[in-house]
């Protein structure tokens, strides 16, 4: 009876497994990549924080090809080093200037020596005699996942290709962190690259020609920093007035607040249960333990406006004087209309942006050799386009 009531259910699951399998477009992206994609959501959803974190790096390393490590291995000058900084109710202490106080958020949390922020500098080894550009990177993985160590191979990757100097921020994540101490983190991170300070100060870092860089959550950020930025220089035009962040590269970004409306964008509807990686529940519960906010907060308090810069804050209303965008959604993705959607508001701004699909690829493509160089190509694509 027990055995027949046990094949009864695994019946039932392996049906249901082939039956979102077969929904397209899921089928020309591989059986391999499905199943990942299964057991990155049963694993978020079901399993223990620390678990699931061990699982998902094991999951990764097993599925996705990395960048090949002896291409670029040998190219980089790699440090790793802490910067520190405190924030009180005035704003930042520590010898910055009142106008720099302005970028950060206020009233929220002392950082000491000993809670300082890991970040990682690559600096390509023929160029470090040369001025260099410098992109400023925030990692995904729905503001609680990964790691600095976790993007080595592809920032590497990606400085050696573009020639640029890469910065890897470590920001705070949920759960025992949420959005302002994240952004206070890569707001932060800006600040600390434009004064050149510390390991910086032993190269040209070239402050005309900054990039920020992000995929998923870390696009999330960058966006929120760009939408700070802008505004505080705004009330203050010195404010980092040396420092010229020249674009924003946003891999599959989250730039609306999924929560407050689950069928705004045709993809909300199209993967909200079949979605690979993030579907309704899990992109739900990552947005939620981020804000950790009521509803009426986000929809109305200014400060989260830059939560999520597309909405639904009733102060997301400005998409101008942002910094050349490039945005890179990938086609399989619950994000995909959204990032689109971003896109097509920064064009109404007359923000110059470049958006192309990666197609036959999901949320997380990054992380694979295949999908790197496919970004790669990308920007290589947007810039021509743009410069043009």
């Amino acid at each position: 009876m027990i055995g027949q009531f046990v094949a009864t259910v695994l019946t039932v699951i392996i049906s249901y497994v082939i039956y979102c399998y077969l929904q397209t477009p899921y089928q020309k992206l591989g059986w391999n990549t499905f199943v990942a994609s299964c057991k990155f959501k049963y694993s978020y959803l079901y399993m223990e924080p620390t678990r699931f974190y061990e699982k998902i790096s094991t999951l990764r390393n097993s599925t996705a090809d990395s960048v090949d490590e002896s291409s670029v291995a040998s190219l980089f000058i790699r440090h790793d080093f802490n910067a520190s900084y405190r924030v009180n109710g005035r704003g930042v202490s520590d010898g910055v200037s009142a106008g720099e106080e302005l970028v950060f958020l206020k009233g929220d949390y002392t950082l000491s020596q000993d809670k300082s922020l890991p970040m990682r500098l690559y600096v390509p080894k023929t160029l470090k005699d040369q001025k260099l550009p410098i992109w400023i990177y925030l990692h995904g993985g729905g503001w609680h996942l990964n790691n600095i160590d976790v993007y080595d191979k592809q920032l590497r990757y990606f400085g050696a290709k573009f020639n640029v100097a890469v910065l890897s921020i470590n920001y705070r994540k949920i759960p025992f962190f949420s959005y302002r101490q994240a952004v206070n983190d890569c707001l932060f991170a800006v600040l600390y690259a434009s004064r050149k300070s510390g390991v910086l100060a032993n190269y040209n870092i070239d402050g005309s020609d900054v990039t920020l860089v992000g995929d998923s959550a870390g696009a999330n950020l960058i966006s929120s920093v760009t939408h700070r930025l802008r505004d505080v220089r705004a009330q203050d035009p010195d404010v980092l007035s040396h420092f010229m962040i020249r674009r924003q590269i946003l891999i599959y970004p989250a730039v609306y607040y999924y929560p407050y409306d689950e069928n705004k964008f045709e993809t909300y509807i199209e993967y909200s249960q079949h979605g690979l990686l993030l579907d309704r529940a899990v992109l739900t519960s990552m947005w939620s333990r981020y804000a950790n906010a009521t509803m009426e907060t986000i929809i109305n308090d200014p400060e989260y406006s830059y939560l999520a810069v597309l909405g639904p804050n009733k102060h997301n209303t400005r998409f101008d004087q942002l910094p050349t965008t490039i945005i890179i959604p990938v086609e399989v993705d619950i994000l995909k209309s959204e990032a689109i959607e971003y896109g097509e508001r920064l064009k109404q701004a007359n923000v110059p942006v470049y958006v192309e699909i990666l197609p036959n690829m999901i949320h997380g493509a990054a992380f694979s050799a295949a999908g790197s160089k496919a970004v790669g190509a990308t920007i290589e694509r947007a810039e021509a386009t743009l410069n043009k």
